[in-house]
C-alpha cells in the first residue's frame, strides 16, 4: 500500500480517470515519463491496469508475476487497503485534511474499485469487494500477463518459494550475500498509516487556531467534538450515538 511515492498519487489519480473514464485523453508514454522516470520499474496497483500500454512501449522490459494464492492474497488486501478506505472518520477530517492524503484516499478507492469488478469510483463501494468480484480480477491476472509477455521475458515467481536464485537468474544480477527478504509489511501498517492521517489533520487545526483566529478554531472544534471524532479518534473507539 506504500510503494507509491505522495508526488506520484495525482499522477495515477489522473491516468486511472482516463482511462477509464473516457473524459480525457489516455496517458501514453510522454504522460508516464513525466514522473516515472526516476523509477527502474514498476509495481502493484495501480501499475497494473496499465500493462498493455507499457509493454506496447518498452518491447524488451522483464516482466515478474507474482504467484500467490488468492486466501493469501485477498486477506492482505482486505486486512489493508479495506480497513483504511472503510475507517469511518474520513468525512469528518476531510475539512482539516492535506491535499496529498485525500489524494491518497481516492487513489487507494478508486484501485480497489477497479479490482472489485466495480469500474472507475473514487469514493468505496464496500459491497462490491466481494470475494467473487476479486476472485475474478485474481483469475483474469495471471493469463492476462502471460498473453501479453513472451515466456522467455517472463519470470513466475512464487512466493515463499523462489527466492535470490531465480530472481537474480531471470534479471542478469549477481546474488547477494544476504538472506532473501520475507516481510510482512501489513503488520501494523492500518494503525501506522491512520495514526498519520490523525497527526496531520491535528496539526492543520492548530493552524487554523493560529491563522484564522480563535473563533474560526472554535467554530471548528465544535463541529467536530459534536460528531464525537476527537474523543473517538483519540482513543480508537466508535463515539456514541
Amino acid at each position: 500500500m506504500d510503494a507509491i511515492a505522495a508526488q506520484d498519487i495525482p499522477y495515477w489519480n489522473e491516468a486511472m480517470a482516463a482511462k477509464y473514464t473516457g473524459n480525457k485523453r489516455p496517458y501514453d508514454q510522454s504522460d508516464f515519463s513525466k514522473f516515472l522516470w526516476k523509477y527502474d520499474g514498476i509495481i502493484d496497483a495501480p501499475a497494473m491496469f496499465f500493462l498493455e500500454e507499457w509493454i506496447a512501449a518498452n518491447p524488451d522490459a522483464k516482466v515478474i508475476l507474482n504467484k500467490r494464492s488468492f486466501d493469501s492474497w485477498y486477506r492482505s488486501v482486505s486486512n489493508t487497503g479495506f480497513r483504511l478506505t472503510a475507517w469511518p472518520w474520513w468525512p469528518y477530517i476531510r475539512p482539516f485534511q492535506s491535499g496529498h492524503l485525500y489524494a491518497w484516499y481516492q487513489y487507494a478507492c478508486t484501485w480497489l474499485n477497479l479490482m472489485g469488478q466495480q469500474g472507475y469510483a473514487t469514493k468505496p463501494q464496500h459491497e462490491r469487494w466481494t470475494r467473487e468480484n476479486y476472485r475474478k480480477t485474481y483469475d483474469e491476472h495471471y493469463p492476462r500477463v502471460r498473453a501479453l509477455v513472451p515466456a522467455d521475458r517472463i519470470l513466475e515467481f512464487e512466493l515463499g518459494k523462489d527466492g535470490w536464485n531465480e530472481l537474480c537468474a531471470f534479471l542478469d544480477k549477481d546474488v547477494p550475500d544476504q538472506p532473501f527478504p520475507h516481510m510482512n509489511e501489513a503488520k501494523g501498517m492500518v494503525e501506522q498509516r491512520l495514526a498519520l492521517i490523525w497527526q496531520d489533520a491535528m496539526k492543520n487545526f492548530l493552524k487554523v487556531m493560529s491563522t484564522t483566529g480563535i473563533a474560526a478554531a472554535v467554530f471548528a472544534f465544535g463541529w467536530m467534538r459534536w460528531r464525537g471524532q476527537l474523543v473517538a479518534l483519540a482513543r480508537g473507539i466508535t463515539p456514541p450515538g
